[in-house]
């Protein structure tokens, strides 16, 4: 089911949301990760969750994890738009030695603004940042390899060696 807006509907009942930009991505998990919900078998429902991202994603990111940008980023490869928020994970929360941060160890008025000086490290959002660009690269779903689907412009080169799929194919790229 839809809101008036078109956006995927996250409640039975209609409600106003106490935080309408809430770091939480819950709905998308048939969509991303998972794979139940494509372009290509639901494609009016995917565009019921792009409309819910958006409208999440509109009030800003300030009180976001690490985990929560890598994650958006990971969503949005599955949409062809994922660059833009790695950049400001990149941006807000990746220490110099390349750890993430869990709050905005960096001051850049980004994240959560817990332990204010402490720069928390915060693993699971390396493993999702992976995937999230893994996303950018490689997409497996429906039986169907996409090769780089996501990637922008400005990355018009590169390689990429021993990806798995779903299918258990390995998928090198030059």
């Amino acid at each position: 089911p839809t809101d008036e807006n078109g956006a995927l509907k996250e409640w039975v009942n209609d409600h106003v949301e106490y935080e309408p930009g809430h770091r939480h991505r819950s709905p998308f998990i048939c969509f991303c990760p998972g794979t139940s919900i494509t372009q290509k078998t639901a494609p009016k429902t995917v565009s019921a969750i792009e409309k819910l991202l958006d409208r999440r994603l509109s009030y800003g990111n300030g009180m976001s994890t690490a985990f929560s940008y890598s994650w958006d980023a990971h969503i949005l490869a599955r949409l062809n738009r994922a660059y833009e928020m790695l950049t400001k994970l990149a941006y807000i929360h990746i220490l110099p030695n390349l750890l993430l941060t869990t709050n905005d160890g960096n001051g850049m008025g980004g994240g959560i603004s817990w332990f204010v000086g402490v720069q928390l490290m915060q693993v699971e959002a390396h493993i999702a940042m992976i995937s999230g660009i893994t996303e950018m690269i490689l997409q497996d779903t429906d039986k169907t390899l996409r090769l780089l689907p996501a990637l922008p412009d400005n990355l018009p080169s590169g390689e990429i060696v021993g990806l798995h799929t779903r299918e258990g194919f390995k998928v090198d790229i030059f």
